[in-house]
């Protein structure tokens, strides 16, 4: 990425904050502010040293999060803290300290998912990590970032753009660093609270897409998303088996590959982005309890189902050789019927029983 895409950026920002939005380019904009929203990896790298998240800090909470720490009783930050720490051990419900349901921060994830379609979600103590562009009504323009981890969905920016201590230089290049010219840490409690209407407002403009993740916090997995337009947030309960590790190797060949089941229904096997041990199998179509086309667990569990499956698959190809080989050796003076006298269901699966019936011509 060079010097020219980002002025792209600012380009499509500044026509977003005039009210023309391009959400096939991730640009949208409200009330005079306009934003353009992009992947990020981690770090720099040399084909794309614009985007990235590395050495940005959490400015405030967003969507739900919002002004989280105001509602939280207590006259020092001592005892805010005090109280948000009852409230992770589950002494005090959190719920009355939200803006809104969490749902609604799923809905915006989804308007994030419309902009940015290659963005993937989930990780430990991740949702999602977005990075985005944004101009202001007085001519303010910066990088910055939006992000849900393990405090809730937050906006954060670079209180500077000069070295870094983890990088041990200049972390934003200087032909960037020159079209910027503001860093919302310089932001008042009005300006940062205007920013955000604008932000949210602007989000809620574009269509929400359907997507999922797994999110490991310290409490386990959790299956989140959205599924036909509809929030869901759901525990997981992977099963531990002794042989994950050995199993984890066997599967290395399988991942990303669609596979068949006995009966031409395709699945697939990955294993989870920013997750070392759970691994999730998707079926093309619905097949499982409540709708559902996927199962997460670890690698043991994962390949128990597979080698079922394929055991099934292989006992089918084997019952249709036996039909082949009986229909290939009639005797001249036998005639053999094959006559289906039941269809059974099991688990799901469509059985049927047939019998055999010899008799002289």
């Amino acid at each position: 990425m060079g010097i020219e895409q980002i002025t792209k950026i600012i380009e499509l920002a500044k026509e977003a904050a005039n009210g023309k939005d391009n959400f096939k380019e991730g640009a949208v904009g409200s009330n005079g502010y306009g934003f353009v929203f992009r992947a990020a990896d981690v770090n720099p790298s040399p084909s794309n040293p614009y985007i990235f998240s590395v050495s940005s800090q959490k400015l405030c909470g967003a969507g739900a999060q919002r002004d989280f720490l105001e509602r939280v009783e207590g006259n020092s930050l001592s005892q805010k803290f005090e109280t948000i720490r009852n409230i992770s051990h589950g002494k005090i419900s959190q719920v009355d300290l939200f803006r809104y349901e969490r749902n609604f921060d799923l809905r915006l994830a989804g308007s994030v998912k419309t902009l940015v379609p290659d963005l993937w979600f989930g990780g430990y103590e991740r949702v999602f990590d977005v990075w985005m562009f944004a101009v202001t009504p007085e001519g303010h323009m910066f990088p910055a970032t939006l992000y849900w981890r393990q405090s809730g969905l937050s906006f954060g920016a670079w209180a500077s753009y000069g070295m870094s201590y983890f990088l041990k230089e200049r972390f934003f290049p200087e032909d960037f660093v020159n079209l910027i010219n503001f860093t919302p840490f310089e932001s008042s409690d009005e300006e940062l609270n205007l920013f955000l209407d604008a932000l949210e407002f602007a989000l809620k403009k574009v269509p929400v897409s359907d997507f999922w993740g797994v999110n490991l916090a310290d409490y386990g997995y959790v299956y989140i998303g959205i599924k036909n337009g509809v929030p869901f947030e759901r525990p997981l309960y992977p099963t531990k088996y002794s042989n994950d590790a050995e199993a984890g190797k066997e599967l290395e060949s399988l991942l990303g590959k669609k596979i068949k089941t006995a009966d031409g229904e395709s699945f697939t096997i990955y294993r989870l982005p920013d997750d070392r041990w759970l691994y999730c199998i998707e079926f093309e179509h619905s097949i499982l309890s409540k709708g559902r086309n996927k199962m997460f667990n670890y690698a043991g569990f994962i390949l128990d189902i597979y080698n079922k499956i394929m055991n099934e698959k292989k006992k089918k190809k084997q019952r249709r050789s036996l039909n082949l080989c009986l229909g290939k050796n009639l005797k001249p003076k036998m005639v053999i019927r094959l006559l289906f006298t039941d269809y059974q269901t099991t688990n799901g699966h469509t059985v049927l029983s047939l019998s055999l019936r010899c008799g002289k011509s």
